[in-house]
């Protein structure tokens, strides 16, 4: 009875503290973990740290949860206060109390210091000195994407992927009464964060189009695609078996990435 109290104790301040709301996180067993909420169900919490891992909690392994506020000092010594709201490998994004949204590469970055309901501002560790695989939400390794798209191999398309870690799997087709098309890519992925994704690609497809000039057989090729808040382009070049020829291939259109 006592746990389901402080379960819903803890559901509380953190719905109160909001979605991407920067957290310390004491647990039952005496760790503590600083990152920002990434998402909540009716059971519990996942974090993200400032080392980019995703964690997730228990709401009833949760002891006290403690929302904070950063200070960050670049390089150039500029330094702003505010609210993490995203971490990527590669940057931050500080809600700040004077500019608003701000985005800070972690190559700038002089120092970071966090402050608690007392105001005090002063250096934590990301994870202190604990072994964090055991809360680490496994979900975030694998999600898939779902679009539409305009151009090759079948003039309109549709697409569906699936990402694991740093490798995935990615199948795009379809028809018009001129061309019909489709074809499939190994993926690599170069980078991503929530809202971006570059990504190099081998990819073999196989189209067929009407009139003078058609281009049609199996093709081999590479390519290389971004995503950028659901915007998807992907560009490349391809060798085309039957006619002996390298041709550009792409498509550009919306993709959803459910991660």
């Amino acid at each position: 009875m006592i746990k389901l109290l402080a379960g819903i104790l803890v559901l509380f301040i953190a719905s109160a503290a909001g979605s991407h709301a920067q957290m310390l996180i004491k647990t039952m067993q005496g760790e503590e973990y600083i990152g920002i909420i990434s998402n909540q169900d009716k059971d519990s919490l996942s974090l993200k740290t400032f080392e980019n891992k995703d964690l997730r909690f228990s709401y009833t392994n949760i002891d006290t949860p403690v929302k904070m506020k950063t200070r960050i000092e670049l390089q150039s010594g500029e330094i702003y206060i505010g609210t993490i709201s995203e971490i990527s490998e590669k940057e931050y994004v500080l809600i700040s109390e004077n500019t608003g949204e701000i985005t800070i590469l972690t190559d700038q970055i002089g120092d970071i210091q966090l402050a608690g309901v007392d105001g005090k501002f002063t250096y934590f560790d990301n994870v202190r000195n604990f072994d964090a695989s055991e809360h680490e939400d496994k979900s975030k390794d694998k999600y898939h994407m779902f679009g539409v798209t305009a151009g090759y191999p079948g003039g309109m398309n549709l697409l569906y992927g699936i990402q694991y870690k740093d490798v995935g799997l990615r199948i795009s087709g379809g028809a018009m009464p001129v061309m019909v098309g489709w074809k499939g890519s190994i993926v690599y992925n170069l980078y991503k964060s929530k809202h971006l994704e570059q990504s190099l690609a081998i990819t073999s497809g196989i189209r067929m189009s009407m009139g003078p000039g058609a281009t049609n057989g199996v093709s081999h090729g590479i390519t290389y695609s971004i995503n950028i808040r659901s915007i998807f382009v992907e560009v490349g070049v391809a060798r085309n078996n039957e006619h002996a020829e390298t041709v550009l291939i792409g498509q550009a259109g919306i993709v959803w990435r459910f991660n």
